[in-house]
């Protein structure tokens, strides 16, 4: 063994930390004993010089650097300056709030000094989170290779696909400082990673031993840097100007190492590794989060009860062995006697006020009164608009479900105070009431409350209004309120549950009940234009975003979720007055955009049932692939003569395509019969249903116009004609070319077919398609949270339209409200997705080739 001074001459630890004194004394004291050099860097706003007095007797080489920062921007600018005091052949850096093992570093620092060609090496990871009586332990790395040793971009390429972050391995100094001394100032910590990865890759190479090395925090509810390296490395368009900056630094930065390279190769690799990464990170290969097992103190901190869980993956990785979690036992009371952690100090705060006696503190940390104490109880809010007092009495027996004491605001009009007071004063008489102006519905009166409460000092919100919606069907409505607020209250253990997921998810800000997110692109509120520039007030491009949004705009959430609500820079003024609009509004701009909110926060908006796979909001890989995809789909001519004998053998059905044009846009109407008129499949007729007149009656265009109930109308007309097959779709909406042909040749071969829906694509501003949406196979149960049929449905005309023109008396012309009876009506065996279209859903098979049908446009 070698002795403290050896090992001091080879490698210095580098603390970072940044107002966070009690993590930075927990750190010193778990590091202090550490036969390394360490060199604390701390940005906080008051020097913590003094509390390192105490550890002097531990570790003589201990320097300290008090560089004084006000924000986590500086992060890189700090780092790269303690980098530059760092005299020892290898380094470490260290975040204040995790533990890096002894043996690891001893392990990885062996490796290096006997592989002189390799720059950086470390081990496995896993997570934790401590709250007042457990601490839960996470899975973060899978099992990888772990040797990337292959000449030039293949290594780098290799790691990029197995990707363990390797800013807190062991690395060369040298090869440290050759990074650090380069890159620019104002750099992202996001690039900054990339970079430092891709660059250490290609100078040296790097290895991950089969040993556990660190146990990180987990960060709750986000982390405080607002970091994000998959979201930085797959957006194209929030900063484009920002990362063709960095791509040009790094290319130049190769090209000096690598002069012999040419530029466009080393271009081509840094978009390869970076796509290869992102594509890394969404699918999970080699980091994922998923608890393992968590720790009780019972009686001491040196008696810890160590509980598995079902089906978890440990024995897979290098932690299940008793050295091991000897090492655990230790950090897991260092954790307990100096509690750090945001969920943690919450918890105890919620303890009596014993609590702030150190001794105190300490016994409880060790479990002593944990049995005796009630308990702990999150800070709820309940945040309700009360327009239809009526519904007051479906709601206040819900409200008693939530199993903790909660604050209960309600908002309603000048109208309603005196009956609201007297009803509150009778069943909740500690509620706040605010009374506000009939704007926003819902939302508006938020944005009023917004003004008067804080809402994110509360662990958990729930939003819920009344509702009532007269141009909708009441029946419909009423059992969809009352499925919506039951599936926020569903009982005390249901709503126990649904903070449950909060608590072992601390990645999700928003929950809603199952099957109630609607896809935000296919269900813009009549106003994308707005949507677009409400997303870019956050820092979001609409057009490269995917997500879903709570429909009805009742949900739980983090109370933090509030504190980006500033950044829209919206009043209550802005809200236009209540006059039965349907879309088109701010307020259904907002409802939108929450997911949104929710991500300006780093949170995730997801329904009671998630289970960590598919994240919301998501940013699709950059669209050059698919485009270059679809241009490879046109039909060749040997294909289409294919096609030519197919319909000459087999007889082909007429088809009605009826456009629907509920807002008179002339633009998207135009658009919509020119890609009809455009059709391989030659035997189509046109009928557009819309609002306005028709311009041009000497076009022979069949043309109806109406006001409202625009496919009642539709179903009117179709009475009176004699067609095989009728096509819906909203003005706007372009086919593909050959999507028509494709779609009937299949028809003739499949009798059976009542109706067929198709996948689409959302276009973005400047007409490129960006986001594909692949449906499943039919479910009657997911119409409303995956409506299959929203953009290009065909019905056969045969079927009991009848039955379904009578359930559509009363609705107003909603495409929603058509499809779904449609579908409905049709049973499930009747209902497909062409063949070609199924191939779309098989987008990541590679023998399978799709060719897409429809392509939607967002109505501007």
């Amino acid at each position: 063994m070698k002795n403290m001074s050896e090992y001091n001459k080879e490698l210095t630890l580098i603390l970072l930390t940044h107002n966070r004194k009690k993590f930075l004394e927990r750190a010193v004291s778990y590091y202090a004993n550490f036969p390394f050099k360490l060199l604390i860097l701390d940005s906080s706003k008051v020097s913590n010089v003094p509390l390192l007095d105490k550890y002097k007797d531990k570790n003589q080489d201990v320097d300290y650097i008090h560089y004084h920062s006000d924000a986590y921007g500086d992060l890189v600018k700090k780092i790269k300056y303690g980098v530059s005091l760092v005299k020892t052949e290898y380094v470490l850096f260290v975040a204040d709030d995790d533990f890096t093992l002894l043996n690891g570093i001893q392990d990885s620092l062996h490796f290096l000094k006997n592989n002189a060609d390799y720059g950086m090496c470390h081990g496995y990871s896993m997570m934790y989170l401590a709250d007042a009586k457990e601490v839960h332990y996470f899975q973060y790395a899978k099992k990888i290779s772990g040797d990337y040793s292959r000449e030039g971009g293949d290594r780098i390429i290799d790691f990029m696909a197995e990707y363990h972050p390797p800013f807190y391995a062991v690395q060369k100094t040298a090869l440290l400082s050759n990074w650090f001394e380069r890159i620019y100032d104002d750099i992202s910590f996001e690039f900054s990673e990339f970079g430092h990865a891709f660059h250490m890759l290609n100078l040296a190479k790097a290895h991950v031993l089969q040993t556990p090395f660190m146990v990180r925090e987990l960060n709750y509810p986000y982390s405080e840097h607002l970091t994000d390296l998959r979201t930085a490395m797959e957006t194209k368009n929030i900063h484009p100007e920002k990362r063709e900056y960095f791509y040009s630094f790094l290319e130049r930065l190769l090209l000096e190492v690598n002069p012999q390279r040419p530029s466009k190769q080393v271009r081509d690799l840094i978009e390869q590794s970076s796509q290869v990464l992102v594509s890394c990170l969404q699918l999970e290969t080699s980091l994922q989060l998923a608890e393992l097992f968590f720790s009780t103190a019972e009686s001491t901190p040196q008696k810890l009860d160590w509980t598995f869980l079902a089906k978890q993956p440990i024995t897979e990785l290098p932690f299940y062995s008793a050295t091991f979690f000897n090492t655990l036992a230790e950090i897991d009371t260092l954790i307990r006697v100096m509690p750090c952690g945001k969920l943690q100090l919450d918890s105890l705060s919620k303890l009596p006020r014993q609590q702030n006696d150190p001794y105190m503190a300490l016994r409880i940390a060790q479990g002593h009164f944990i049995d005796e104490l009630s308990l702990i109880s999150p800070r709820v809010a309940v945040v309700l608009h009360l327009f239809y007092l009526e519904q007051w009495d479906e709601i206040k027996p819900l409200l008693l479900n939530i199993p903790y004491d909660f604050d209960l605001f309600v908002s309603t009009i000048a109208e309603n105070k005196s009956d609201v007071m007297s009803m509150l004063a009778a069943d909740f008489p500690k509620a706040k009431l605010y009374i506000t102006e009939n704007k926003g519905r819902d939302i508006g009166p938020l944005f009023e409350l917004l003004q008067h409460e804080n809402l994110a000092n509360y662990n958990f919100v729930c939003k819920l209004h009344t509702k009532k919606s007269p141009h909708l069907d009441p029946d419909l409505v009423q059992k969809w309120r009352e499925e919506l607020l039951v599936s926020l209250l569903p009982s005390k253990e249901g709503v126990q549950a649904i903070f449950d997921l909060f608590n072992t998810r601390p990645e999700v800000g928003i929950v809603t009940g199952a099957g109630v997110l609607v896809h935000a692109h296919y269900t813009p509120g009549g106003n994308i234009g707005l949507l677009r520039e409400l997303a870019a007030r956050l820092g979001f491009n609409l057009d490269e975003t995917a997500y879903e949004f709570p429909g009805g705009s009742m949900f739980w959430c983090r109370g933090s979720v509030f504190n980006s609500v500033n950044a829209l820079n919206i009043s209550v003024d802005d809200f236009e007055p209540e006059a039965g609009q349907t879309n088109g509004t701010l307020a259904h701009a907002i409802e939108r955009l929450f997911p949104l909110i929710a991500y300006h926060q780093g949170l995730l908006t997801v329904d009671a049932g998630y289970q960590g796979h598919v994240p919301n909001p998501r940013f699709p890989n950059s669209s050059e692939e698919y485009l270059h995809w679809l241009s490879k789909q046109a039909l060749s001519i040997p294909e289409a003569k294919l096609f030519d004998l197919h319909a000459a053998a087999v007889s082909l059905p007429k088809v009605k395509i009826c456009i629907v044009d509920r807002f008179a846009n002339k633009s998207g109407l135009i658009a919509s019969i020119n890609s009809v008129s455009c059709q391989f499949y030659a035997d189509v007729e046109l009928l557009v249903c819309s609002s306005a007149a028709n311009p041009m009656p000497e076009s022979g265009i069949e043309w109806i116009q109406v006001k409202d109930g625009f496919y009642s109308a539709v179903l009117d007309t179709l009475v009176q004609q004699e067609c095989a097959w009728l096509g819906l779709m909203e003005a706007g909406d372009q086919l593909t070319m050959s999507g028509l042909l494709l779609a009937m040749h299949q028809l003739a071969e499949h009798p059976e077919w009542k109706a067929v829906y198709f996948d689409d694509d959302v276009m973005n501003a400047d007409g490129r398609p960006a986001c594909p949406r692949f449906k499943p196979d039919f479910d009657i149960n997911l119409l409303r949270s995956i409506p299959y049929a929203d953009g290009f449905l065909l019905l056969r005309t045969d079927v009991a339209l009848a039955g379904i023109y009578q359930q559509l008396e009363g609705w107003g012309g909603s495409s929603s409200r058509f499809y779904c009876t449609a579908m409905s009506s049709m049973g499930r065996n009747r209902l497909a997705i062409s063949q070609s279209l199924l191939r779309i859903c098989r987008l990541m098979i590679p023998e399978f080739y799709p060719i897409p049908v429809v392509i939607k446009i967002s109505h501007n």
